[in-house]
C-alpha cells in the first residue's frame, strides 16, 4: 500500500517524476492514495503497468489541470475496481476515462446503476450507500468549487452512457445546485433514438437549506418531457436538522404531490 498525504519538496510540491520513479518501483502496489500539490516536469509521463492495484485514490488541488491528466495517464490498472478521483477548482481534465474493464464490467452486470451528483461529488456506485459515499463499487468524482459551472456532470453522464454498454437500470440522484439546469436538458435532449440514459428508472431531487432558487418548474418539466421514468420524486429540506418533506411527481394530475 502507497499513501502519499500533504508530501512536499522544498518548493512546497511532489515533482512528478518522484511519483513516477516511486510506483516504476512498486509494481506489486495493491492500494494507492495520493493527496498532494505537484509540479508536472513529466508532461508525458511513460506509463506504469500497475496489474495488482485493485485501489485508487487521487485528491489534487493543485492550479495546473495537466497534473491529474498526467497523473491518471500514466497509470495502466486493469484490476482496479474501487476509484476515488477528487479535484479542486476547475481543474478538471479533459478526459476522464478512469473506469477499468475489471469496474466497467462489474457495474455492466449490475441489476441497477446508482449515480449521485452534487456540487461536490459525482458517485457512481453498484448499490446505495448514505453511510459510506466516498467508497462505491465504482468511482468518486470530486466536483468542488467552480467545477459545478462547467458541462462536467453533462459529460461524466455521456461518457457512463457510452463507457457501460448496455446500461443497466439507473437510479440518478442530483442535489439541485448550479449544474441542476444543464443536467436536466441533457436528459430531455432528443436523438435519433430515445432519450439519453435510456434505462433510467427513478430520479430523485434533493432541495438542500442552503439552495433557495426554483426547482419546482425544472422536475415538472422533465417528468412530462421523460414519461419513460418510473418515478420521479423530490426532497425539500428547511433545515440540517431533519429529512425535510418528500414529494412525488403523479402523472394524472401533473403535479408534485407532497407524501405523508
Amino acid at each position: 500500500e502507497l499513501r502519499l498525504e500533504a508530501v512536499s519538496g522544498p518548493s512546497g510540491k511532489l515533482r512528478l517524476s518522484t511519483l513516477h520513479a516511486i510506483l516504476t518501483k512498486s509494481p506489486e502496489l495493491k492500494r494507492v492514495s495520493i493527496d498532494s500539490n505537484f509540479i508536472n516536469d513529466m508532461p508525458q509521463p511513460p506509463p506504469i503497468l500497475l496489474s495488482d492495484l485493485t485501489s485508487f485514490r487521487l485528491t489534487y488541488s493543485g492550479y495546473s489541470p495537466r497534473c491529474p491528466s498526467a497523473i491518471l495517464g500514466m497509470i495502466r490498472a486493469p484490476n482496479v475496481t474501487h476509484l476515488h478521483i477528487w479535484f479542486y477548482g476547475a481543474h478538471i481534465p479533459e478526459t476522464l476515462n478512469i473506469l477499468s474493464p475489471r469496474a466497467v464490467e462489474r457495474l455492466r452486470q449490475a441489476p441497477n446503476l446508482v449515480i449521485s451528483i452534487s456540487s461536490e461529488s459525482l458517485n457512481l456506485s453498484t448499490e446505495i450507500q448514505p453511510d459510506a459515499p466516498y467508497d462505491p463499487q465504482g468511482a468518486t468524482i470530486g466536483l468542488v468549487g467552480y467545477a459545478e459551472w462547467m458541462e462536467v456532470p453533462v459529460r461524466i453522464l455521456r461518457d457512463i452512457e457510452a463507457t457501460i454498454c448496455p446500461l443497466p437500470a439507473v437510479d440518478l440522484t442530483v442535489e439541485h445546485g448550479l449544474q441542476t439546469t444543464e443536467i436536466f436538458n441533457y436528459l430531455k435532449s432528443s436523438r435519433d433514438v430515445g432519450f439519453p440514459l435510456p434505462t433510467l428508472r427513478t430520479i430523485h431531487m434533493k432541495i438542500p437549506p442552503s439552495r433557495n432558487s426554483p426547482y419546482k418548474a425544472l422536475v415538472m418539466d422533465l417528468a412530462r418531457t421523460r414519461q419513460d421514468v418510473a418515478k420521479v420524486t423530490v426532497q425539500v429540506r428547511k433545515n440540517y436538522a431533519d429529512d425535510g418533506k418528500l414529494f412525488q411527481w403523479d402523472a394524472e394530475r401533473m403535479d408534485l404531490i407532497l407524501l405523508e
